[in-house]
């Protein structure tokens, strides 16, 4: 039996000053998932990312990856495994240049030569810098930043995309270019996001989080077509009219 790409099973975690971010946490994500994890701030959102690349150890409960706890011993082979673009891409790019950044994770994997070239080529690429590729990172604009981020994860060529808050601070080009690059991504997708429009352009199911519980797990386009949900977070009614429009899903009423 195919073990899921990655399961939550009863995760417990509370941060240092007291603040309880898992209160035991059940989520199974099956291989080629695309889930858009949804909530307010606090709900454990992020928290629950890093909890799969071993960035905080649980108190109580097992995260597993590909069948593999996230335990010290198998941090390695997990982290080759899965890549994470966080929210804030300056703590990504940290190299002279974008070209250097987007090299880094391949090199360390031992790619030298050709093989290096093609990935890092294509990577940045894909991402649609490539005439950027010899600036520095603070040259580029907070979407090329972004972009740029996920090129460093993409380059590793990882089975499973975490991505936390991926289109926040981002004016409408640069979300749709962002959008549009993530769409094509073939392996396991988690989306950390408030920006509901935004994730249900890319994810085919809904989680939602409150106080570090799954509360909703449900098909994206029944979450859509559900005004209350929708409007418990946060969404402006015409604003999901729209995107129902451009995706031709059952529109919901708007006021």
């Amino acid at each position: 039996m195919i073990p899921p790409a990655i399961a939550f099973k009863g995760v417990r975690f509370t941060y240092p000053d007291g603040t309880r971010a898992l209160n035991g946490l059940t989520l199974t994500v099956k291989s080629r998932d695309r889930i858009a994890v949804l909530g307010p701030n606090g709900a454990g959102k992020s928290t629950l990312l890093h909890a799969v690349l071993g960035f905080i150890a649980t108190a109580e409960g097992a995260v597993e990856v590909d069948g593999l706890q996230v335990v010290p011993a198998n941090l390695t082979e997990i982290r080759q495994r899965v890549g994470i673009v966080f929210q804030d891409p300056d703590d990504q790019l940290f190299c002279p240049t974008l070209l250097d950044d987007v090299r880094f994770g391949p090199r360390n994997q031992g790619l030298s030569g050709t093989e290096l070239y093609e990935r890092v080529h294509h990577a940045v690429e894909a991402v649609g810098l490539w005439d950027r590729r010899d600036r520095h990172p603070h040259r580029l604009s907070v979407g090329e930043k972004k972009r740029g981020a996920l090129a460093t994860v993409l380059s590793m060529r990882p089975d499973i995309l975490l991505l936390d808050e991926p289109s926040a601070h981002l004016d409408g080009p640069s979300r749709r270019s962002l959008r549009d690059i993530l769409s094509v991504y073939e392996g396991t997708l988690l989306l950390v996001s408030q920006d509901l429009p935004f994730a249900a352009a890319l994810c085919t199911r809904a989680v939602v989080l409150e106080s570090g519980r799954v509360t909703l797990d449900i098909p994206m386009d029944e979450m859509l077509n559900d005004p209350v949900r929708v409007e418990q977070l946060g969404i402006p009614a015409m604003e999901l009219c729209a995107l129902c429009a451009e995706h031709g899903w059952r529109t919901p009423h708007a006021p």
